[in-house]
């Protein structure tokens, strides 16, 4: 008996150390399970680290993330070569969801927040292996760009997979042009006060500086024609209160002043499609609060005062015979008038439909780039579709086949025109169409005049083997006219009003884009690649390195048989090419193989005039010399801003006249609307490869000089200097200026100023040619956006070599780069840009690296760092400064 109690004594001493050792498994458990449990949520009950490992990318998205979208090979494919307004932005997972759930989690963010902005998509590796591999994507996750056509190739992502780095990549694609207002309590009126886009967008934000959703809404092409962007800050309290901000973000939108008519953005995460919807609805929806607005806008703009027109009165003139009506009615499809013939106001546009017999009512007033631009009128009505009557304000427009143009008719000037060459009238010269205001034969009222021969046609040049160097140049693009046969002066002069309409937009993108036309039945084998359906026809020419083009689309009847391209269509073509939706096909074979052999005399003179005689002009005799005469015009100083008031030339054909009657060949011409040039015209007599351009006429209301162009002015005979022994160039062309500002000790204090950044572009030597060009050009291009913020941003270069002590500060890797000093901080301090890399190499500056520093420092993104106060005071040419 003892031997057994002592093993159930024994027992019983063991029974509670097994105890504690499953509770302490027990506890462990717990303890694991709350880990897990904590991992699983953050403390706003999102989603971290703790995902299931069996969960699949699809579900993961779909749950989390819906904006990225998931992708097959098939699928893929067809996303990237589809429309998007932005880059492709392609995320290659492992397919293990929980390895990679942080990277996931920050890519969605940025799709969310750049949602419309570009396309974000999503593949599993683990399950498209494959295709992975096509993409060289060798180690998973990944993330590929694919920018638009016009931004250059696919590449991989190799900076930090985090949320700021990735957005900040995905903005160097997105066009940066936005036009937004610095909003305060002093210059409200002035927002107010731009009726032409009578609905005004007002953002008060905790930010400092415009958020880029809603800089992409201000440059967007469906908006801005309608709507001004004003942005302002919580901080500004007396503007807070004004538009009785109670929380921000806060975004309203209203009719110029009318606080009655405000309509406030739903509480809600703002992203850009929604932002953008929402103004849409306003404008174009079924509950379009805002039509009223713009076409009451239109209504209340006043013709300008010089444009005085008189309509006949048809019932007082019928019995006197025919009368020829100084209106006309285009072709259906037509996309707008020529120069010279538009009807710039309601007034006249219901005037002109009246005087051609017809009945303007009901009425369409509005701002919308789909219609004619201009005045224009629907024969066949519906219940649908019940207005006949259509003045469209909108910058540029677009042909439509239920709708006919309604223009000026125009008609060559006399010969006492010609005889006024050279004096002080406003009289458009030779090659430019006056508005009809007496008949001078019987014709039909609603049928435009033609030209007589087709060797009168316009200034668009021929494409042969001896004009294709220039046309095409050494960048940009070609629009090419096909037919057969020689072009006509309506064919010419159509071209010369697209490549108007859409001056100001290639100005804008710093797109070149020349046109010229080309006889399919001569230049067969290039004609036999662009593969017409139809004549005319028209593509747009890539031809450096690899050539490529895009062709238009032609409309197809209920047959099947193709149209002939209309000025629409090729309008649609140059849009499609701007957007970057265009799809281009690779040229077969080479293009200096391509053109057929002809004598030069056939082709560099693009219209030759026939003398009446018949006889060789090159016999005739020299006409007898005449008295010189002073011409009505006269060249100011180089730098100038501008002409004086009452002298300003306000035509594009009346400054070319003013510029060949000082003895100047204005072509090259640049025609568009900038602030930074002299308001007006003005001449560079001094061109070169690089600004071609000898006549501007900038259309803006205020200028600013600049050391290379002169304002050409009206002569005004009041003024004894201007009198008959004053010589035609009162002044000598100014020297060339510098290649580009250098940051040197001679030059800091303009470039640095009193206030200010300043961007340093650095260079290991001397600045080229073409980096000079680049950088002004990026300048201009940047300039209103730097405005908008309130901000002076002054450009140089600098050679490090030379400045080695403050280049050492910088520590840069590869050259060229560039830096942002701002020299008035206390101590100063300077961003660097930050360089793409490529197989974990730094890559050179780039322009769009440089666009990307500048909309960093205007967002108020960048991260400064200390600059020791002695690399500014000592320079390497000696100066110093205290």
């Amino acid at each position: 008996l003892k031997p057994r109690r002592a093993a159930s004594s024994m027992a019983l001493h063991c029974r509670p150390s097994l105890l504690r050792v499953g509770l302490l498994h027990v506890l462990l458990l717990a303890f694991s399970v709350a880990k897990l449990s904590a991992d699983a949520e953050d403390g706003n009950g999102k989603s971290t680290s703790a995902i299931d490992i069996n969960v699949d990318l699809e579900s993961y998205l779909g749950e989390k993330h819906p904006v990225v979208e998931p992708m097959s090979p098939r699928s893929l494919t067809s996303a990237l070569s589809g429309k998007c307004v932005g880059p492709s932005v392609v995320f290659f997972s492992t397919g293990m969801v929980a390895k990679e759930v942080s990277q996931l989690k920050d890519f969605g963010e940025v799709a969310e927040e750049l949602d419309g902005l570009a396309c974000f998509k999503a593949m599993s590796c683990r399950r498209w292996q494959d295709e992975c591999a096509n993409y060289n994507v060798n180690r998973a996750p990944a993330i590929l760009f694919f920018p638009t056509w016009r931004q250059g190739p696919a590449y991989q992502y190799f900076g930090k997979m985090e949320h700021r780095p990735i957005a900040a990549e995905v903005m160097k694609h997105i066009t940066s042009r936005e036009s937004t207002f610095g909003l305060s309590m002093d210059n409200l009126d002035n927002f107010f006060k731009d009726t032409l886009r009578p609905i005004k967008v007002i953002l008060i934000s905790s930010r400092k500086s415009t958020p880029l959703i809603f800089q992409a809404l201000s440059q967007d092409t469906d908006l801005w024609p309608n709507m001004a962007f004003g942005f302002g800050v919580q901080s500004d309290k007396a503007l807070a209160e004004h538009f009785k901000v109670k929380a921000v973000p806060w975004v309203g939108a209203q009719c110029g002043k009318d606080e009655a008519s405000r309509e406030i953005y739903p509480e809600g995460k703002a992203t850009f499609r929604s932002l953008r919807n929402w103004l849409m609805r306003l404008v174009f929806g079924n509950d379009a609060v805002f039509q009223g607005c713009l076409a009451q806008a239109l209504l209340d703009a006043e013709a300008p005062a010089e444009e005085v027109y008189e309509v006949p009165d048809l019932e007082e003139e019928e019995e006197g015979g025919d009368l020829e009506v100084p209106y006309q009615k285009l072709a259906v499809g037509a996309a707008g008038c020529p120069p010279g013939a538009e009807i710039k106001t309601v007034k006249e546009c219901e005037d002109a439909i009246n005087a051609l017999g017809l009945d303007p009512e009901p009425r369409w007033v509005s701002t919308y780039p789909g219609l004619p631009q201009g005045c224009s009128f629907r024969d066949a009505i519906s219940v649908k579709s019940p207005e006949r009557m259509h003045f469209n304000s909108a910058q540029s427009g677009t042909g439509r086949n239920d709708l006919r143009p309604i223009c000026k008719v125009v008609t060559k000037p006399s010969k006492a025109t010609e005889d006024t060459e050279g004096k002080d009238t406003a009289t458009p010269s030779q090659s430019t169409p006056t508005i009809a205001s007496t008949p001078a034969s019987p014709s039909t009222p609603s049928t435009p005049k033609k030209s007589s021969s087709a060797t009168k046609a316009g200034k668009v040049p021929e494409l042969s083997k001896h004009t294709h160097r220039e046309l095409f140049g050494k960048d940009g693009f070609c629009l090419i006219y096909l037919r057969q046969g020689r072009i006509t002066h309506e064919e010419s002069q159509m071209l010369e009003v697209l490549m108007i309409k859409f001056g100001a937009q290639l100005l804008e993108q710093g797109t070149k884009l020349r046109v010229a036309w080309m006889d399919v039945s001569i230049e067969q084998r290039l004609g036999r690649t662009f593969a017409m359906k139809s004549l005319p026809s028209a593509v747009i020419l890539n031809p450096h390195k690899r050539p490529r083009f895009a062709a238009v689309k032609h409309k197809v009847t209920e047959a099947g048989e193709s149209l002939p391209a209309r000025e629409g269509d090729i309008a649609q073509l140059i849009s499609r090419v701007l957007a970057g939706e265009a799809r281009f096909a690779t040229v077969r074979g080479l293009l200096p193989s391509m053109w057929a052999e002809r004598s030069p005399a056939s082709s560099t003179e693009t219209f030759p005039t026939i003398p009446s005689t018949g006889r060789d002009p090159n016999k005739e005799k020299p006409p007898p010399k005449k008295k010189q005469k002073l011409p009505g015009y006269r060249k100011l100083q180089y730098g100038a801003e501008g002409c004086s008031a009452g002298m300003e030339i306000k035509t594009v054909e009346e400054c070319e006249k003013a510029i060949r009657s000082l003895g100047i060949d204005p072509e090259p011409r640049w025609v568009a609307n900038y602030p930074m040039l002299p308001a007006g015209c003005s001449v560079r007599e001094g061109s070169d490869d690089n600004s071609p351009e000898r006549m501007h006429y900038n259309a803006a209301e205020q200028g600013k000089g600049r050391k290379d162009l002169a304002p050409i002015c009206k002569r005004d005979p009041s003024r004894p200097a201007e009198s008959a022994s004053a010589p035609a160039e009162e002044v000598p062309p100014a020297p060339p200026a510098a290649l580009f500002p250098e940051l040197a000790g001679r030059t800091h204090r303009e470039l640095f100023g009193t206030e200010g950044y300043c961007l340093v572009y650095l260079k290991e030597g001397k600045i080229t040619k073409k980096e000079a060009k680049m950088l002004t050009q990026l300048e201009k291009q940047l300039a209103p956006q730097v405005k908008a913020h309130d901000m002076r941003l002054s450009w140089a270069w600098m050679n490090v070599h030379v400045e080695r002590k403050l280049a050492s500060v910088f520590d840069m890797e590869v050259f060229p780069s560039a830096v942002v000093i701002d020299p008035h901080d206390k101590p100063p301090r300077f961003t660097p840009l930050v360089h793409e890399e490529s197989e974990g190499e730094p890559l050179p500056a780039d322009e769009e690296g440089l666009m990307l520093l500048v909309n960093m420092l205007l967002s108020g993104d960048t991260e400064f760092r200390p600059l020791p106060p002695s690399r500014l005071t000592v320079w390497a040419d000696g100066t110093t400064t205290v």
